[in-house]
């Protein structure tokens, strides 16, 4: 650009000269030491330019010599650069493919040709996690952490160091310190959530699958997740007879996990402590209505203060009453219509199973305990 606009300049001054040449020709003469020169204005302009042209090319040739080291250098380290791209891109394909051999190789390559960049400790510490050589993938991963652009695949690279060391808590440490430089990695943040259930730290898991529903509120395995650290809280609160606030952990299980039957126990249980005898068995016709047990059947009885065999065939009969179409009722009435020698409706949920096509073990126990009863 610079050359391309002293050429016009030039272009400019002498277009002007000779115009003015035009207008005002004549010779010229110059005296210097004795010595004389003529010449006519047109040579003297000729000769000017030339002198012009030829100390504009001499600096422009002094100039190419001195930078000819930087040009040099330039050349190379582009060389080197485009070099260490390739490095890069095999390092990326070893890593895909889990092969820890080209993995080294490659990782030193990317260290040659890119000198400043990280990513040469990134994929020797993925070779020496795959070796197995963990003191080497521990010291590469933690120099990794030293550079600000790639402290999160360092931390990273430590989690994962400890995971295979089976250091769950260390984990969890470096796990953090990962989510640190990017609190928007959702995977690290989930595998936190399962490692704080795996070291019963139900408080954290309960924290950090709170945060994960944010982003994605009908999970269903992270509403599961919720639910087992919930049901965990409420039995540490329990066994610190903090009842009313187990309770509170339970209500919320419930409302994710209806079904599941150690949850709907201690939900009684915690509502048993608070002196709620009514909300229990209200809450066991509700768990019996969602998904029955035979574990309920005891359960309820005992909320309900049942003695003689009649009184318990009755209290039954209410419970079953809100699925009174499901297998478990009827096995449920069976059992305890010949406990209260009830033939009849003993005869009739038996019968009901057999129509259903139901022919467990339990259906033929009680046949077979009904047939045996009647002949007393």
């Amino acid at each position: 650009m610079r050359t391309l606009l002293f050429i016009l300049i030039q272009v400019a001054l002498f277009t002007l000269l000779a115009f003015w040449y035009q207008q005002n020709p004549g010779d010229l003469r110059i005296d210097w030491l004795g010595y004389r020169l003529e010449m006519s204005i047109a040579i003297f302009l000729i000769l000017t330019s030339l002198l012009i042209g030829l100390f504009y090319t001499f600096v422009r040739l002094i100039l190419n010599i001195f930078h000819l080291p930087s040009f040099f250098r330039a050349r190379y380290a582009k060389y080197n650069q485009m070099r260490g791209v390739h490095a890069i891109e095999d390092s990326l394909v070893a890593y895909l493919a889990q092969d820890s051999r080209l993995l080294k190789k490659t990782g030193k390559y990317v260290g040659t040709f890119l000198k400043t960049s990280p990513l040469n400790f990134f994929f020797r510490g993925e070779a020496a996690l795959l070796n197995k050589d963990y003191p080497k993938a521990s010291a590469l991963f933690k120099s990794l952490t030293q550079h600000d652009s790639m402290a999160f695949a360092g931390y990273y690279g430590l989690m994962r160091l400890a995971l295979t060391q089976q250091d769950l808590s260390r984990a969890i440490v470096y796990g953090d310190l990962a989510l640190a430089q990017n609190p928007e990695a959702l995977p690290i943040r989930k595998k936190i959530a399962n490692l704080s259930l795996e070291t019963q730290n139900y408080e954290r898991a309960l924290k950090e699958t709170n945060l994960l529903l944010r982003q994605n509120s009908k999970s269903i395995s992270l509403l599961k997740k919720k639910s087992i650290a919930l049901y965990h809280l409420a039995q540490e609160e329990r066994a610190k007879n903090n009842s009313r606030q187990g309770l509170e952990f339970t209500e919320q299980a419930l409302k994710i996990t209806p079904e599941h039957q150690e949850l709907v126990t201690l939900h009684i249980k915690l509502l048993r402590d608070l002196g709620k005898e009514r909300a229990a068995a209200k809450a066991l016709e509700k768990a019996w209505q969602t998904a029955p047990q035979e574990s309920y059947l005891s359960l309820y009885l005992v909320i309900k203060g049942t003695k003689t065999d009649l009184e318990k065939f009755k209290s039954i009969q209410s419970l079953v009453s809100f699925a009174p179409d499901h297998p478990e009722s009827y096995l449920a009435t069976a059992n305890y219509a010949i406990k209260a020698q009830l033939w009849g409706p003993a005869h009739d949920a038996v019968n009901k199973l057999i129509d259903k096509g139901i022919k467990s073990k339990a259906v033929y126990v009680l046949m077979n305990a009904l047939e045996k009863a009647e002949k007393k």
